[in-house]
């Protein structure tokens, strides 16, 4: 019986308002000794006055110590052992012990069953040991930090894969409880605990039947669902109806871990694929910046043709700027801060190819007719480049 186990039995009882969680023992039990006076054949108030009588009865004759642990809270109970919280008395650490009540610790058939207990707990609790004297028990160390769903472990960012982590942990512990033949009872958040990155069981009451399947779906509750993806739906499946053995909840947390992995696989894949993808664009696109800024164009002055109004059309190259059209109204075609003027650039090159080099022009406008082909080349070459420089900036 625990502290839990106990508000729900008081609960089901009808016509009273008692509280175990928050009222001294010893007024509970009046209270209910009161009821059972005022209906002696109710067996429901019955059964609750024995329970009752039995938490009420927990510390009688019991030492601040046992077995160098100094107990401070209790966690379980029942007709002959109590089970206790404790800090270890040489270094503070935090113990769970179980011990014989004085009335049950005469009895050799119990001592001896209290050993069994023990060699059956030592595999399934780490560090287990025992300790003998007028009322002897069981110890086992509790790692971590009691299981509740305001951990402030299960705040991390990737809650859903630690969440999952933190089952997976428990699903092994409720097997090897399973494949030992032994059931676990309803645990308290002293006895499930919380250690980061994995979740560890810690009773030393083993029961002759239980319910597993509430079990799951406890640990489930505590950890919560929080999204819609494979793992979140496995948690939230063993809330809504979870399996009556370990075994089965595990061979579905096998598949939904198993698909998840795959699905990060393929996912980092992608990642991985378009990182590689845009590295490749961002260097191409560097090296496409480099070639246009390491080649110039030529300066000078030269020739193009004639207009529809008759006026010379030149070309002008001054400290990497370039401009065209009549004298007197050059266009900006290039410059290095502002790039190409796209338009006057296609321009200038329609112009170049549907007018024969005239020496005539060029002499007239002081001009050169190599310049005029060198500037042409490097214009058409400039906007090649540029065009596949915005198709990659476009793509990235």
């Amino acid at each position: 019986m625990t502290l839990d186990e106990l508000v729900t039995v008081l609960g089901a009882l009808s016509a009273h308002s008692i509280r175990a969680d928050s009222s001294p023992t010893r007024d509970v039990l009046q209270r209910i000794e009161t009821l059972a006076d005022n209906d002696p054949a109710d067996r429901n108030l019955a059964r609750a006055v024995h329970r009752i009588a039995q938490w009420a009865s927990a510390p009688r004759g019991l030492p601040l110590e046992l077995g160098g642990v100094r107990r401070e809270r209790l966690v379980r109970w029942d007709d002959w052992t109590t089970t206790w919280v404790g800090s270890d008395a040489t270094d503070g650490s935090e113990v769970l012990v179980r011990v014989m009540r004085p009335s049950a610790a005469s009895d050799p058939v119990l001592r001896r069953q209290l050993g069994r207990d023990a060699r059956a707990l030592s595999g399934l609790v780490e560090n287990i040991t025992t300790f003998e004297g007028p009322l002897p028990g069981l110890k086992a160390p509790v790692p971590g930090t009691p299981m509740t769903q305001h951990s402030e472990a299960l705040s991390s960012g990737e809650v859903d894969l630690l969440h999952t982590r933190l089952l997976a942990t428990a699903l092994v512990s409720l097997s090897q409880w399973e494949e030992t033949g032994l059931w676990l009872p309803s645990l308290t958040r002293d006895e499930l605990r919380n250690c980061g990155d994995r979740l560890v069981i810690v009773c030393l009451t083993p029961s002759d039947h239980g319910d597993h399947a509430a079990l799951l779906r406890h640990i489930g509750t505590l950890l919560g669902h929080h999204d819609e993806t494979r793992l979140g739906a496995l948690r939230k499946a063993l809330i809504d109806a979870p399996p009556a053995a370990a075994a089965d909840a595990t061979a579905y947390a096998i598949a939904a871990m198993a698909e998840h992995l795959a699905g990060r696989r393929h996912a980092l894949y992608r990642r991985h694929a378009h990182s590689r993808h845009s590295d490749r664009l961002a260097r191409l696109h560097a090296v496409l910046v480099r070639l246009h800024s390491s080649v110039p164009p030529p300066t000078g002055t030269g020739a193009i043709g004639v207009d529809m109004d008759g006026q010379i059309l030149i070309v002008r190259s001054e400290g990497a700027e370039i401009s065209w059209g009549p004298r007197g109204d050059l266009q900006p075609v290039f410059s290095p801060d502002r790039g190409f003027v796209a338009p006057e650039a296609r321009r200038l090159l329609r112009a170049r190819a549907s007018a024969p080099n005239s020496e005539r022009l060029q002499a007239d406008v002081q001009g050169d007719s190599q310049f005029t082909e060198a500037i042409g080349k490097w214009v058409a070459a400039a906007l090649r480049l540029r065009t596949v420089r915005l198709l990659l900036e476009k793509s990235a």
